[in-house]
């Protein structure tokens, strides 16, 4: 309901009664009356309310409750003066609106309501913009791109839509100018130019006040910046709340101890500085509009006043937001520093030491490959805990590269010493693998002679009795060496059945040992057998032979004639041939 105190009856009353009773009776006056009457009600009601008001905004703590941070001003009261001269200070004052400053024309009016509906809401580059269609952090590259973009648009708005608007008035409302312009040859053209420079300060106003309220807005890009990002000795997570605007790649000098940033910070400095004078640029030669009108005629190039970058206001809206720059300048520095530790690697001291222990005599051991390979997946493993993306206020600083790097110069240098091994075990496994492969292809030979069959008899028994043994203990050190591998390194399927077959060969010689040995001791039968057949044989050959000779020794007389002397030469060197054939046989 209306808690406000209706206005007292009886002050109403004793208002009428100071009414000429003449007024009251007559019915013609009664509305005017009434309409008094409702006036003085509301008028009540209205400064009622602006008194508790008034009196309640009072209090400073009552202010910020109600969220009210200023009140209207009052209106002046409105004071009656005694008559004066007004008529010569007034014709006057008109005649200078008329003809000097031209505040009354329409077109001036109109030009003004046309920047207050249509471009007074403007700015050059929008920030919410930017950050919707390039969420931040980005690539000073891409900003000052963006920026630039922006820029042009909003240059393109102001010629190809602002100007030929503001010409589009002077045609329609030509009337409202076209009698300032000389009719004659040789009259003054005075009060037409200081009429297009009214014209032209109204335009360059409004084109100041868009520099500026946008070089405004664009600071407020760089504002919540301005704390800086030091973060004192240690770098903490959520220290720096702030999303970071622009994203610093560090780069390796891989040989080196070097580390830098891509884009330099000082070239990322420029890049914003670059910002706010590519909007100062908008309102830079910006045609007048009387260019527009008369082409023809204009004798110079004539622009719009244009904001200039050395103004001291611009200046220092600049110089703010390099200040916001500056104040988070430390912060990039002071992290590197968090890659001191690992600096031994990127400047390859980790490579010399690495080579320097393959070349230790005596040789190390596999335990030694293997904690020096567990300090490279410690190392290796702190490495992948580093952080990649560290938010610093301004900087987002991109670590990927750095910290990949690392990793990968640790990971070969761990995959050097497995790959060593891994080549070793192979080369060794091959050998193993080649000798019971010859030991295979001898055992499944089948000898023709007996001096073969005694020979491959007497391998056999080599490999039984001492390359066998020999080879376990080489396969006691594959053994070894595929445990290291199969815990360090991730073997081909190549490797897997090169090992595989190390391991199975022992039992499966020892098969094919066992199988070739018994089809020897079957094949010792057989020519053993023709052997004592052959013997039986040739002794029976001897024994007809010695007859022969017994024959022969009788033939020896006293003398013989030369018949008989080449007959038995002839004998004995049949004799003789067939002794060596015989010895050859018994061989």
């Amino acid at each position: 309901g209306n808690m406000i105190e209706p206005y007292p009856q009886y002050l109403l009353s004793d208002a009428k009664k100071k009414v000429a009773e003449k007024y009251l009776l007559k019915r013609k006056y009664q509305p005017l009356l009434d309409g008094i009457e409702t006036e003085v009600r509301i008028d009540y009601e209205h400064s009622l309310r602006k008194a508790i008001l008034h009196y309640m905004l009072l209090g400073l703590d009552e202010r910020k409750c109600l969220k009210i941070e200023s009140y209207p001003a009052e209106y002046p009261a409105i004071i009656i003066r005694a008559p004066v001269p007004w008529h010569c200070t007034f014709m006057a004052s008109s005649q200078m609106l008329d003809h000097k400053l031209f505040i009354v024309n329409p077109i001036l009016l109109c030009l003004r309501d046309l920047w207050e509906f249509h471009y007074s809401g403007m700015v050059i580059v929008s920030v919410h913009q930017l950050r919707k269609e390039f969420p931040p952090p980005l690539e000073a590259k891409t900003l000052e791109t963006a920026v630039d973009n922006y820029c042009k648009e909003s240059r393109n708005i102001l010629l190809s839509r602002w100007l030929p608007q503001c010409a589009e008035i002077f045609l329609e409302m030509k009337s409202c100018w076209s009698h300032l312009v000389p009719v004659k040859a040789g009259e003054s053209m005075k009060i037409i130019k200081s009429f297009f420079e009214c014209v032209c300060s109204l335009m360059s106003m409004q084109i100041r006040q868009l520099v500026m309220k946008s070089l405004l807005h664009f600071l407020g890009l760089f504002a919540p910046y301005k704390g800086g990002n030091d973060f004192g000795e240690e770098f903490m997570d959520y220290k720096l709340n702030n999303t970071p605007l622009v994203t610093v790649y560090v780069k390796p000098v891989v040989g080196t101890c070097d580390l830098k940033f891509e884009p330099e910070l000082h070239h990322i400095r420029g890049s914003v500085q670059r910002c706010f004078e590519k909007i100062i640029q908008v309102n830079q030669k910006l045609p007048r509009i009387d260019c527009l009108l008369f082409p023809e005629i204009t004798t110079s190039d004539l622009w719009l006043h244009a904001v200039a970058a050395h103004e001291e206001e611009v200046c220092n809206i600049a110089m703010e937001a390099l200040k916001s720059f500056d104040t988070n300048l430390k912060g990039p520095y002071s992290y590197l520093k968090m890659y001191q530790a690992y600096l031994h690697i990127l400047n390859g001291e980790a490579e010399s030491a690495m080579l320097k222990f393959m070349k230790t005599d005596p040789f190390p051991k596999l335990e030694d490959f293997t904690r020096r390979i567990e300090e490279y997946e410690t190392l290796r493993d702190d490495i992948c805990f580093l952080r990649r993306l560290i938010p610093l206020n301004f900087f987002c600083l991109d670590c990927n590269e750095m910290n990949d790097t690392l990793w990968k110069m640790v990971d070969d240098l761990r995959a050097y010493l497995v790959n060593y091994h891994v080549e070793n075990s192979r080369t060794h496994n091959k050998k193993i693998c080649d000798i019971f492969d010859e030991m295979l292809e001898r055992a499944s030979e089948l000898p023709e002679t007996t001096a073969d069959l005694v020979e491959l008899q007497n391998y056999l028994n080599e490999c039984r009795d001492v390359t066998i043994y020999n080879l376990k203990e080489k396969i006691h050190t594959a053994g070894e060496n595929v445990l290291f591998l199969m815990q360090n390194a991730l073997l081909s399927p190549e490797d897997i059945h090169l090992n595989s077959r190390t391991f199975l060969w022992p039992k499966e010689m020892e098969a094919v040992l066992k199988l070739s040995e018994a089809r020897l001791a079957h094949r010792r039968d057989i020519v053993e057998g023709v052997l004592r057949s052959k013997r039986t044989d040739f002794d029976a050959k001897l024994l007809l032979h010695q007859k022969e000779l017994e024959i022969f020794k009788k033939k020896d007389a006293p003398i013989l004639t030369k018949e008989e002397m080449e007959e038995n030469v002839r004998t004995v060197e049949k004799i003789l041939q067939v002794l060596q054939e015989y010895k050859k046989e018994a061989k």
